[in-house]
């Protein structure tokens, strides 16, 4: 998905809710400059758009399609690596624009929540987050070069620490991944890309 492509399809959502083209084309700018931040390796715009491609594919799952897909622009809105609150800055973002747009309310609270979620991983049961949450980790279950690809993205968002320092902190997130008894919340992405997760992320634990 090119930008001018990307814009069309954020402008034609948002502008159901408000006439404000400035406000909704300068949101965008905003996202697209924050994502595209030179901080960034994995967490970027690239991320958002594997996550709206995933929506699109599965919009036949999904209830409630604008929810889900200002939650993947605003999710890692705000992405500092030193920090712990990026999650809910990120959702203080999405809500002061979808209430200036005048998105429902109700719906706006679960953009919060979703977003919020990414923080643990852990689901409602909600069927629009088991997919969100779902889609946030597809990478994990990716070919064997791409998630190596995503590996190294990962480490160089963390290039300010020492291998030693990174080694342990990366290791404790595989390692508490791999302890839950599913990394995928819905069934279809639990049947075709378990397994491929756990095998990738063993592998880089292996290798740390």
């Amino acid at each position: 998905m090119k930008n001018d492509y990307l814009r069309i399809i954020w402008f034609k959502k948002a502008s159901k809710y408000s006439d404000n083209a400035s406000l909704i084309n300068n949101t965008f700018d905003e996202l697209v400059k924050s994502y595209t931040s030179h901080k960034r390796s994995y967490h970027d715009l690239s991320h958002v758009i594997d996550l709206l491609n995933l929506h699109e594919q599965e919009a036949f799952r999904i209830n409630d399609e604008e929810v889900v897909f200002f939650s993947i622009w605003f999710h890692d809105s705000i992405y500092e690596p030193l920090k712990n609150d990026n999650e809910s800055k990120s959702a203080d973002w999405a809500i002061h624009f979808l209430q200036q747009i005048n998105f429902p309310a109700g719906r706006i609270e679960k953009v919060k929540d979703y977003i919020l979620a990414t923080k643990t991983h852990e689901s409602n049961g909600e069927n629009d987050l088991n997919l969100f949450l779902d889609f946030d980790l597809s990478i994990l279950g990716s070919d064997e070069m791409i998630y190596d690809v995503y590996a190294r993205q990962i480490r160089q968002e963390y290039h300010f620490y020492p291998n030693f320092l990174y080694n342990r902190g990366r290791k404790k997130v595989l390692q508490e991944l791999l302890a839950k008894d599913r990394i995928y919340i819905t069934d279809d992405f639990f049947e075709r890309i378990e397994a491929q997760a756990r095998i990738n992320m063993q592998r880089e634990l292996d290798d740390l």
